[in-house]
């Protein structure tokens, strides 16, 4: 039972034959399986001290189906599944057998499912990824965090961090299990990364809790990883990413309303990307621009518009002006005087004074009538 505990759904018998009856485990055959899976080897995958005979394990599982403590689920291939009910496996989750040491039985299920119940190395679909997640989780628990981390989490659940990686979330919108899955490699969720990994791993999976966070609209939640992982990048001087988190960070903090602070981690982020490329030179005051747009400082704005714009211009001369988000979010504030424009218009000169453009309100009513 406190084997069985551990597992997080139903239970194959052949899965307990290689935990518990290691000389009746069904024979590992690595033929044809990619090179890059891990292969374990029998004793690799038995729990110590707790050898047991086939004959002993069935009438085991028959005495708990029984006491009605497990419930056998018959397969469509013939096999049949073993599973506990929740109240159960915390109690036996929370008072182990002495001689079983929890670290232990994670390791072998961590090998598990890392090989033999998942053989396949980069597999398709969100089932052909579910015991990879599941090798994730009791990796962790194991102790393997930068082992879970980079040989199934980015290797194979992601398939690479590069532009053709982040299979999970890019191709199949596993967000929800992906930041899951990013959970078990924190001792606090969402600020304190497993101090086992190497420093750049743990700012990197600040920006993905983050990431997933906001994408999945927990916002709030989302702001905690953010600053920790700026702060991380600044203390390891790491400019590059510490602007894209303060880019980040104030991004967020205007979609909250909190637009005081999305302008001032905006222009730490034009500070941060000073010694960057000239893409993040460019996005920065375009996020730092968008903040004091909607902050009503117009004029500044528009000059971190144009310099972004001129930066742009440098790095793709082809592409001279802004596009995109970023192109939107200028015309945003160039079309914004027209737009006060008409609805004063609309409801009176003294109903929406434009503040802070220039020319009178009759120019640009004017101005507007030009374009509609």
């Amino acid at each position: 039972m406190n084997t069985l505990a551990w597992f997080r759904e139903p239970v194959a018998g052949d899965w307990l034959r290689h935990l518990l009856t290691p000389r009746d485990a069904p024979e590992l055959n690595w033929t044809g399986i990619d090179k890059q899976v891990p292969r374990s080897t029998p004793e690799e995958l038995a729990l110590p001290d707790l050898a047991m005979t086939g004959p002993e394990l069935r009438r085991a599982l028959d005495s708990l189906v029984r006491l009605r403590l497990l419930r056998r689920e018959p397969t469509k291939q013939g096999n049949n599944r073993y599973a506990m009910h929740g109240l159960i496996r915390d109690h036996f989750r929370r008072t182990p057998a002495p001689a079983l040491d929890p670290r232990a039985i994670h390791l072998r299920l961590y090998r598990l499912y890392a090989g033999v119940i998942q053989p396949i190395w980069r597999p398709n679909g969100l089932d052909g990824l579910r015991p990879l997640y599941e090798a994730v989780h009791h990796g962790a628990r194991a102790g393997l965090y930068q082992e879970a981390l980079d040989e199934v989490y980015i290797a194979r659940i992601l398939r690479g961090t590069g532009n053709d990686g982040f299979y999970s979330t890019r191709k199949l919108g596993a967000v929800s299990a992906d930041l899951a899955a990013v959970k078990n490699f924190f001792t606090e969720p969402w600020t304190k990364p497993a101090p086992e990994l190497s420093a750049a791993d743990q700012a990197w999976l600040l920006n993905q809790a983050a990431f997933r966070l906001r994408a999945l609209g927990r916002f709030e939640e989302a702001l905690a990883p953010m600053r920790v992982s700026m702060e991380m990048a600044v203390a390891q001087e790491d400019w590059k990413n510490a602007a894209i988190s303060a880019s980040n960070l104030s991004e967020l903090e205007l979609t909250l309303g909190r637009v005081a602070a999305a302008v001032s981690d905006g222009a730490r982020s034009v500070e941060y990307a000073e010694s960057g490329d000239k893409l993040w030179k460019m996005l920065s005051r375009v996020t730092h621009a968008d903040a004091l747009h909607q902050h009503g400082d117009r004029a500044e704005a528009r000059r971190l518009f144009e310099a972004a714009e001129a930066i742009q211009k440098d790095r793709q001369p082809t592409y001279p002006r802004l596009y995109s988000l970023w192109g939107f979010r200028y015309a945003d504030l160039l079309l914004g005087a027209a737009e006060r424009a008409a609805w004063a218009r609309t409801f009176g000169d003294e109903a929406l004074p434009v503040v802070g453009a220039p020319g009178t309100l009759g120019e640009w009513i004017a101005a507007c009538d030009a374009v509609t």
